[in-house]
């Protein structure tokens, strides 16, 4: 597990007489890790292994449950969708999205630099809850005569391109704070699943292209992870965070489904992966790093079993995944064998 350290300055924008009662001050830190997959020996948040990908992107929701009042932290005042605090990775600390990042942060046909969290924070008493995870796309759309810009993990399906595979890596971290907190730490674990493909006994050449057949269609479209503090959600936008992630309990941090927009409904609506609304006819490529060949594929269990077929050139080779179950956060090793 690999820990990083995010230091960020937060402002309070309270009324004089609040700032009277609230005397304490400091700079927020946060800390960040990120879990292994199951059953793999280290991380994939980056093809080595070991660390957040270069401009990975994080956004932060900050909730208090038990509070009627907004919370410092709990808005932007406007300056993002849902309140959402952004991030990028530099490759040696967490910085906020600035213009030149491209990204129609308030959804005013421009690109504008995130709101960021100030220099300094009072630890208001009250439970806090950060919830965090990556995103890779800054999805636009017009319903009825408004632009809403949304900050969303989109799932690709040809995962060949190196960036294209770590963009279909979702994290997601949620710490709970008995009272605001200047230390928060945020343990980020992998909510989709990942095979790992040994095609070596085949004898193939670097060219080789593998696909699997077969899985749930979601190529290009937004995966939802519930979150049970959502409906305490005090800043909301319509199409937004609080329609697509409330949940239950159990269902907390469990991916739920892919966000579909509904302009009948006048709202988003979250299709689960059952092979219902989401048919699994998808067809995914795999990434090769190395020898072996990896591809992120979401939580789901399918009615029928998937078919890999490997291409090289001229030949042609089709293997049955007898596994019809794919749990978040798991790492299977599939090996591919000439029959």
């Amino acid at each position: 597990m690999r820990r990083v350290l995010l230091c960020l300055g937060l402002g309070v924008l309270l009324a004089a007489c609040a700032k009277e009662e609230l005397s304490q001050e400091g700079v927020l830190q946060f800390t960040t890790s990120v879990a292994s997959f199951d059953g793999a020996p280290e991380t994939r948040t980056n093809i080595a292994g070991n660390a957040f990908a270069v401009g990975d992107r994080m956004k932060l929701k900050i909730i208090c449950p038990y509070s009627d009042h907004t919370q410092f932290g709990e808005t932007t005042y406007g300056h993002s969708a849902d309140a959402f605090w952004l991030f990028k990775w530099s490759g040696s600390a967490w910085s906020v999205l600035t213009a030149a990042d491209k990204v129609d942060v308030e959804g005013e046909y421009r690109y504008s630099a995130a709101p960021s969290l100030y220099e300094r924070f009072a630890a208001q008493q009250t439970p806090y809850v950060f919830t965090a995870s990556t995103w890779s796309e800054n999805v636009l759309f017009i319903s009825g005569s408004k632009l809403y810009s949304q900050y969303s993990y989109v799932f690709e399906a040809d995962q060949t391109a190196e960036s294209d595979y770590l963009k279909s890596d979702l994290l997601w971290a949620q710490s709970y704070m008995q009272t605001g907190s200047y230390n928060v730490h945020l343990a980020f674990q992998h909510v989709m699943a990942c095979l790992k493909i040994d095609i070596s006994a085949l004898g193939l050449s670097s060219q080789a292209v593998v696909t699997l057949e077969g899985m749930p269609d979601i190529d290009q479209k937004e995966v939802v992870v519930g979150d049970y503090y959502a409906a305490r959600s005090k800043v909301n936008s319509k199409f937004g965070y609080q329609e697509k992630t409330v949940c239950t309990k159990e269902q907390n941090g469990k991916v739920l489904g892919v966000a579909v927009v509904s302009d009948a409904s006048s709202k988003a609506l979250v299709y689960a992966l059952d092979g219902v609304k989401v048919p699994n006819t998808g067809v995914y490529t795999a990434h090769r790093d190395g020898d072996a060949y990896y591809l992120i594929v979401p939580p789901c269990t399918l009615q029928d079993q998937a078919r890999f077929w490997v291409r090289d050139g001229e030949k042609r080779y089709s293997y049955q995944l007898s596994r019809t179950t794919f749990e978040q956060g798991k790492l299977y090793p599939v090996t591919i064998t000439a029959e």
